[in-house]
């Protein structure tokens, strides 16, 4: 193993300062590329070894430049993904593409195009994950999502985020529940569902959400108070 980009200590450290404040999201990049040693190498290998992903890298869409059209996402039908998808922005305090400065990194400069393109690709969907799963942006939603993105791409860096978060809701009073139930759920999903990395994205934006979730293999959305960080914060305070 490549010690240059396995670095176990940075990723502890940054692990610390997450737990200490969920919303430092540029801190989880860092956990990512800290641990996950080749990944973006296994990532890119599967991508460009079906159809749909040799299409991708071919044709370049820019995913980006579609969920940053608000005009276009919020004129698109009741029910759409595209719609949902600005619903979830508007609701959950989002802006679309703004997972960019999180991930801003010299890192990147050792990207050849197509493996940039793959993972610029897996930052723009990542909020479109928790629409189709139906999570939300609170604690045990993340984990949900990162649980399902593991489970999909075999991830060493989004593991490591998923086990410690599942270790830290043991810390939290009468909260933990929902996140460890959550993880459980979205592994077994990301095991059993379509492979998300090469859907086609902008073209799923138009269609309606119930069709994208059973396309995608996705039969149901969990059922879950979300608990977001000030509600962790009031429950370890009390």
């Amino acid at each position: 193993m490549n010690n240059e980009t396995f670095r176990p200590l940075e990723a502890a450290a940054a692990m610390r300062r997450l737990l200490a404040d969920p919303e430092q999201t540029e801190e989880a990049f860092t956990i990512v590329r800290a641990i996950d040693n080749g990944g973006i190498d296994r990532l890119y290998r599967r991508f460009q070894s079906t159809e749909a992903g040799r299409r991708l890298l071919r044709e370049r869409p820019s995913l980006l430049a579609h969920i940053q059209d608000a005009d276009a996402l919020a004129a698109m039908p009741a029910g759409s993904l595209g719609r949902a998808y600005f619903d979830f922005c508007q609701r959950e305090g989002l802006v679309p593409g703004g997972l960019i400065d999180a991930s801003l990194h010299e890192d990147r400069a050792l990207l050849d195009a197509d493996r940039l393109f793959v993972a610029d690709r897996m930052r723009d969907s990542h909020d479109l994950f928790h629409v189709v799963l139906g999570c939300r942006t609170d604690l045990a939603g993340e984990l949900g999502v990162l649980a399902f993105t593991t489970a999909q791409t075999g991830s060493l860096g989004t593991g490591f985020l998923v086990a410690a978060g599942f270790a830290h809701t043991f810390t939290l009073p009468d909260s933990g529940g929902p996140g460890r139930r959550m993880v459980r759920e979205m592994l077994a999903r990301g095991r059993r569902a379509e492979w998300f990395p090469t859907a086609d994205w902008e073209a799923l934006l138009l269609r309606p959400l119930d069709e994208v979730r059973v396309e995608l293999g996705i039969t149901s959305v969990p059922v879950y108070r979300p608990f977001y960080k000030a509600d962790r914060d009031a429950a370890l305070a009390a």
